[in-house]
């Protein structure tokens, strides 16, 4: 954790998350492994989708680097429901869940670029709020 540098008057402590690459996100081990560490947080897809939007968007307590620039979702918590394509229902979850028990080979499909900023506020949230599982998916 270091201090915030954002602002003058911001005397917070902020912890600086840098999110993983598209090349990470699409490896099918890691998604298999990123969809085992959602299992096992415990939620509902609802529920799921509710604790993304606390982790990346209402905890300001972490900055999110990607790419080497400063990620910012900050009011913006419509661009989760754009990332995950309107769904209300977040079915997706379900399918994405599903990745856990499939068997990853040479021969394993990566993800689509379409899905990717769904990965991305997941590993996010991961991230944020379950640092240790982050670690043993992206390092």
């Amino acid at each position: 954790m270091q201090s915030c540098s954002c602002e003058k008057e911001c005397k917070c402590v902020k912890a600086f998350l840098f999110v993983p690459t598209d090349n990470e996100l699409r490896n099918p081990w890691r998604v298999q492994r990123l969809a085992k560490a959602v299992i096992e947080i415990g939620l509902s897809r609802r529920e799921f989708a509710a604790f993304v939007t606390d982790a990346v968007v209402l905890d300001e307590r972490f900055t999110f680097f990607w790419r080497g620039s400063r990620v910012n979702y900050h009011p913006f918590e419509d661009e989760i429901g754009r990332a995950f394509g309107g769904d209300e229902s977040f079915r997706w979850i379900s399918s994405f869940l599903l990745c856990a028990f499939k068997p990853v080979t040479s021969a394993t499909q990566m993800p689509q670029y379409r899905v990717l900023p769904r990965l991305r506020l997941i590993a996010m949230a991961i991230t944020a709020r379950y640092p240790e599982k982050a670690r043993t998916i992206f390092l």
